[in-house]
């Protein structure tokens, strides 16, 4: 019996679903494992933006109050999201501190949003500056990433039903069965990956 979040043959168990009163079936995603020299740069960078945004004042307003050990595994958690969608896409991978939020997760209109909570939801909130982007959802378990899906932030804004996906803390949260296959996302020609030297 495999748990959620295990990992067996490049997938990842994200849960279980209820398909009979009697029977629960196992949901599994492709996994994408992130090396380990990757997943240390990626630790190192999170651990640099922590550093520097206490330094110059940064505001972590978006999730509540936090400790440096969660903010750092915050986004170390969404570098690795970041990092498995370039590795799916083949698309370049930006390695960069944007403070300001001024520029896409990954180009040219993706923003990721990564959770470890098998079940978790698509966050899109309705004041911040990327909105009608594209949103993709990541589950991250340790070094290895499932992509779930995608949703454009404007069928959210623009959605009369998207009421149900309100939450009272400011934000929409898509359940992962309403979210697009990846297989729907329209990306521009690919360019090979490349880690940053």
């Amino acid at each position: 019996m495999s748990f959620a979040g295990d990992v067996e043959n490049g997938w990842m168990c994200v849960g279980t679903r209820a398909d009979s009163v009697d029977y629960e079936r196992q949901l599994w995603r492709p996994a994408i494992e992130i090396r380990d020299e990757a997943a240390d740069a990626l630790r190192a960078f999170a651990h640099g933006r922590v550093v520097e945004g206490r330094r110059t004042g940064r505001k972590d307003g978006k999730v509540g109050k936090r400790t440096p050990e969660q903010i750092l595994t915050n986004d170390y958690q969404g570098l690795v999201a970041e990092y498995a969608v370039c590795l799916y896409l083949d698309t370049a991978f930006q390695m960069r501190y944007d403070p300001m939020n001024e520029f896409a997760d990954v180009e040219p209109d993706l923003q990721i949003r990564s959770t470890h909570h098998l079940h978790g939801g698509l966050i899109i909130r309705p004041h911040e500056r990327h909105r009608h982007a594209r949103h993709i959802l990541v589950i991250v378990h340790r070094q290895h990433a499932a992509i779930v899906g995608w949703k454009h932030g404007r069928d959210v804004l623009d959605l009369s039903n998207a009421h149900e996906w309100w939450r009272p803390e400011g934000y929409w949260l898509v359940p992962q069965h309403d979210l697009e296959p990846m297989s729907k996302l329209d990306m521009p020609p690919r360019r090979a990956p490349r880690w940053p030297a």
